[in-house]
Order: C-alpha cells, then structure tokens, then sequence
C-alpha cells in the first residue's frame, strides 16, 4: 500500500502556502473545504504535490470547539523534544538544498 498524504493543522494559511510553494517549489494540488467532522464548524483541507509520490496536506480549521489557538508543534505539545517528530524532505542535490536554506 502506498503513501496518499501527511496532513498537519496550521493557524497560519498564507505563510504555510507561501513556504511550500515558494521556497519548497510544491504545487497546490486541491483544497477542499467541508465541515469539520464533529458538525461545529468548517475547514479547508490544502494539498501540495511534494514532486514524488506521496502529499503534503494541511488544514485550516474554523471549529468554536477546537479554537484559534490549538498547538501545532507536534513535539513541545505532547513534551518531547524538537528533534522527535519531523518531516524530511530530499534535496536532489547540495545546490538544490543551498537555494531552498536561502529563501528560510
């Protein structure tokens, strides 16, 4: 079986896009927009075409029942340290990495 997507909550649409478009070069694949499972409010769900198999996803979430300010540090939120849970991406090359590391 293979891998479909990663998806990962932001509080911050417009920079995320602008990070994985511009600096990672994704593409915006689809964004659907729905309500959130429990009925309390909507989401849009943003899918980036990593160039290899596999997306990159992220939700913008309008829920009253999960707020504005919920946690997105997968690490800090559940008291591990920032090195534990990660995404790696492959730079074909070292150049290729050098340019990315520039836009940051």
């Amino acid at each position: 079986m293979g891998f479909h997507h990663v998806a990962l909550a932001t509080r911050d649409t417009a920079a995320t896009h602008a990070f994985y478009t511009e600096v990672m070069g994704f593409r915006l694949a689809k964004v659907v927009a729905s309500p959130t499972p429990n009925d309390t409010g909507w989401s849009k769900h943003f899918f980036y075409d990593t160039g290899s198999k596999g997306m990159i996803a992220f939700w913008e979430i309008h829920d009253p029942e999960i707020g504005e300010d919920f946690p997105t540090d997968l690490n800090k939120s559940i008291g591990l340290p920032w090195w534990v849970n990660h995404l790696a991406f492959d730079a074909p090359t070292r150049d290729d990495l050098e340019i990315g590391r520039a836009h940051v």
